[in-house]
């Protein structure tokens, strides 16, 4: 399985990608919105985890309404 997580804070990022990795994930990890997006149109992933907080280099729209939008578009 295949996982993208969006994280701007690098310890936060650090240890989920590590915790995903110990259960046998392939995990990607990106600290920004924009980066996220281009990935999403290329690679398709199993699980998406974002930092839900808005913040001013993350994504466009928070993180629930991010994934609603990713749901619905895949």
């Amino acid at each position: 399985m295949r996982a993208l997580v969006v994280e701007d804070d690098p310890m936060i990022g650090r240890s989920v990608q590590q915790g995903l990795r110990q259960d046998g994930y392939a995990v990607d990890w990106l600290r920004d919105g924009q980066a996220a997006e281009s990935t999403l149109a290329t690679t398709p992933y199993d699980i998406l985890l974002l930092d839900a907080r808005r913040q001013p280099l993350m994504l466009k729209h928070n993180g629930a309404g991010y994934q609603v939008e990713v749901t619905d578009g895949g």
